[in-house]
């Protein structure tokens, strides 16, 4: 009986365990709350138009971000928004390309097309939710 007991508060001691602390699953680089892009739609009142990166393989992931980046640094300057939102997305933009430093980028030929600002956003926004996709693959 007493052999029992010790085995039940064993068991419930060890699934207490396991709720408190998940198994962890891959995780994204980007997170998508910390980026804010819903901030940056509508932000920028004039008429400022960005390249894009198309077409982008994956050894030159990083190489894209980096253009991305450039384009958000040079919105931050012309647009008369708020400044902190430019900074607050980028910060979070450098973090996550952290994940994608490994990739050789200096071999890379990216297409481009140019964009109005909001749409240059959305562009940023859906490539770094591939980006995210893929990391969890």
């Amino acid at each position: 009986m007493e052999q029992s007991f010790r085995i039940a508060l064993c068991m419930c001691l060890l699934i207490g365990y396991l709720q408190a602390t998940p198994v962890p699953t891959p995780q994204s680089c980007f997170e998508m709350d910390d980026l804010r892009f819903h901030l940056l739609h509508g932000s920028c009142k004039n008429n400022v138009t960005l390249t894009t990166p198309t077409n982008v393989k994956e050894t030159c992931y990083s190489a894209a971000m980096e253009r991305f980046m450039e384009g958000l640094e040079r919105a931050e300057t012309e647009c008369n928004g708020d400044n902190e939102r430019f900074s607050q997305t980028l910060e979070a933009l450098k973090v996550g390309n952290e994940c994608y430093k490994h990739t050789n980028s200096s071999q890379c030929d990216l297409e481009a097309e140019t964009q109005q600002f909001d749409e240059f956003v959305y562009a940023t926004e859906a490539f770094v939710q591939l980006l995210n996709t893929k990391k969890r693959q």
